[in-house]
């Protein structure tokens, strides 16, 4: 996946900030253990081939142990384990993972907590992510991971794992077998149809080959068009023994015309010529505050510095451009459009180069560009790309012909405008994938109705299994008027209760505008967090008194999500009244869990019961506390400090 090479300006962690550290992990544990073993049964590798090895997590004891599935980090590198290897290696990223200036920023990735039993949970990593072998021997491996926790009151105890000791033997690497592992890779790359589980077995092998060959066809596969993901390629480089020929192959590329600027190859490139020019910061001065200040004030200058060589990179990829051809243009077109502080005045594009080469761009790419980056390219010289995104039948990209109509309204409301009417009645399938968005871009029009569709929305909306059913009920809520009153009535009626949140608003929205009294009782039945903006006109037609007591009601719901939501509206528009109804329902909660309080912890695999309780809880105190309509005086504040159970008490503390 991409990585941090594109936060530039950010000041980056060190590695020793990373999630997870080794050092804070807790006390060994006897009734958890962790196997290593490698993959396939072989414990003979070449210099340059991938170690791959099995971990294999187990727990003797029930639900006392949890377990992390996190598989990824976001910088690069997931420091849940350490791979020690003796003779000791060297860790290719080491100088990476340790600059202040350019190591990585981003952390974090999805994973989630399952309980460790006593069947294994394996994982596989790969050796060399950590530790390369540039010496023929015999080596042993023994792996320490932290991603487990014993439970325990009032927190969990994070321990340590410690695996069995492998040995295994390093070769030198035979021309033959370098020649043949870098065919197969690079073949694995280029293919088209290559699945994506063959591009990322040929991306890792050519991450680790480390041979001279390998270096110039990474550099190649940074510079390949497009945007795919390059962290392999960006890694293997950074990697790599001979910085020297690193440097001269990245430099070489510059100027050819079907190699692509990419984002990570302008960064690893402004690194490497930084590095060549200025000494490393030394390591932070933990107990001088005189020299710490000295450190932070060299960080900043070197950043500057850093930042300087970034931007002359960024001005000769622009100055470059007339030299790219195809889609290798499109793709560097796309970098400085889309660098990651924003375009610079000095390497803005002309507007014809830009609008030339946005065709070229992948459908990501556009919506990217249209998005973030509009201001940067708004011109003219766009329309004609806009409407080509938009005369297409199908697009891939579920919010690209979305943001082209609206930028296309932007450049020329009167053709906006007439395209908007045509998605109105005849919407593509690809813009339906999100049908609120959708309906909010086509909800642009100046018009307070459009009588001549009432007919055509009422018809659709009628149809049975309408794939545009969602819209039409929003479009319905933007722009008919009371001539399908009765129709949109009796289908609202029809299916009372089912509607999503989006569809729900719109209808009670154009019921409130349509008929104000029929409005406000469907309002009273299904209004709330949900429909936002029909809550927000009956706030603005000044009858909030008349829902009040409805809401105030629902706090007692057996539903706590319904409880929960009217929690949320009264801490946004309730009085009085509200707050002393929200303080009885918190006392009658306490009342209600109080015998069970320590349940109310998140925790794998709770009842529902319990997770719906919490949740209850934690909206109730939170909207009593920073309610619109009262401040809490201190009485109170210790009261709902005293009635708060489980994890919430520590919150409110």
């Amino acid at each position: 996946m991409m990585q941090c090479p594109m936060q530039w300006k950010s000041l980056k962690l060190a590695a020793g900030l990373l999630l997870l550290a080794l050092s804070s992990f807790g006390r060994q544990d006897t009734e958890a253990s962790l196997t290593i073993q490698f993959v396939g049964g072989s414990s003979s590798f070449q210099i340059g081939q991938v170690i791959p090895i099995y971990l294999s997590f187990r727990a003797s004891a029930g639900e006392t142990y949890l377990f992390s599935t996190s598989s990824y980090d976001r910088s690069g590198r997931l420091n849940s384990e350490r791979f020690e290897v003796s003779p000791a290696g060297r860790d290719p990223l080491h100088n990476y993972y340790h600059d202040p200036l350019s190591g990585p920023f981003m952390m974090g990735g999805l994973f989630s907590v399952v309980y460790l039993r006593k069947e294994p949970r394996s994982l596989q990593e790969n050796v060399n992510e950590w530790v390369v072998l540039d010496k023929p021997g015999r080596y042993t491996l023994r792996v320490s991971s932290g991603r487990v926790a014993r439970r325990a009151e009032p927190a969990n105890q994070p321990i340590v794992l410690t695996s069995n000791l492998l040995q295994f033997d390093v070769n030198y690497a035979g021309r033959e077998w370098q020649e043949q592992t870098l065919a197969k890779a690079r073949a694995q790359l280029d293919d088209p149809g290559a699945s994506s589980e063959a591009r990322a077995a040929g991306a890792t092998a050519l991450r680790f080959l480390d041979s001279p060959a390998s270096v110039r066809e990474l550099a190649r596969q940074l510079t390949k068009p497009g945007d795919s993901e390059t962290w392999d390629f960006t890694a293997g480089l950074l990697g790599a023994r001979d910085q020297e020929l690193v440097f001269r192959e990245l430099e070489a590329r510059l100027a050819v015309p079907d190699a692509a600027i990419t984002q990570d190859y302008l960064w690893l490139l402004a690194h490497m010529t930084f590095a060549r020019s200025h000494a490393a910061l030394k390591p932070y001065p933990e107990t001088d505050a005189e020299q710490q200040k000295k450190w932070l004030s060299d960080r900043e200058e070197l950043s500057g510095e850093l930042t300087k060589t970034q931007d002359a990179l960024y001005q000769r990829a622009a100055d470059l451009i007339g030299v790219k051809r195809g889609a290798a243009k499109a793709t560097t077109v796309a970098t400085i459009l889309l660098r990651p502080d924003g375009p610079h005045a000095a390497t803005r594009l002309p507007e014809a180069e830009v609008a030339s080469a946005f065709s070229g761009l992948t459908e990501r790419q556009q919506a990217t560009v249209l998005r973030l980056f509009w201001t940067h390219v708004k011109a003219p010289s766009m329309v004609r790309p806009l409407e080509a995104i938009l005369d297409k039948d199908r697009i891939v990209n579920p919010e690209l012909r979305v943001v082209a109509l609206e930028r296309l309204f932007d450049l020329d409301p009167e053709e906006g405008s007439a395209r908007i009417l045509a998605e109105i009645r005849e919407p593509h399938a690809d813009s339906l994938v999100n049908s609120t968005q959708l309906a909010a871009c086509l909800g642009r029009l100046p018009n307070e109705t459009l009588p001549d569709l009432d007919e055509l929305l009422a018809d659709r909306l009628e149809r049975k299994n309408s794939p545009t059913e969602e819209l039409d009920a929003q479009l319905i809520g933007r722009y008919a008027t009371g001539s399908i009153l009765s129709r949109v009535a009796a289908f609202y009626k029809s299916g009372a209760g089912a509607w999503d949140c989006a569809a729900e608003d719109e209808f009670l929205r154009y019921f409130l505008r349509e008929d104000t009294e029929y409005g406000m009782i469907q309002f009273a039945v299904r209004g709330g967090v949900c429909t936002p903006e029909s809550l927000s006109e009956v706030v603005r037609m000044k009858r909030w008194p008349e829902v009040e007591p409805v809401f105030i009601q629902r706090l007692d719901d057996s539903n706590l999500w319904t409880a929960r939501d009217a929690a949320e509206v009264l801490g946004k528009y309730g009085g009085p009244e509200a707050k002393e109804a929200m303080l009885r329902r918190l006392r009658k909660f306490n009342r209600t869990w109080k015998s069970r309080g320590q349940e109310l912890r998140q925790i794998p695999n709770m009842p529902r019961e319990v997770g719906d309780a919490i949740s209850f809880q934690n909206e109730l105190i939170e909207s009593l506390s920073h309610a619109q309509g009262w401040v809490l005086d201190p009485s109170e504040v210790l009261e709902i400090k005293n009635l708060a159970l489980g994890e919430e008490r520590e919150s409110v503390r």
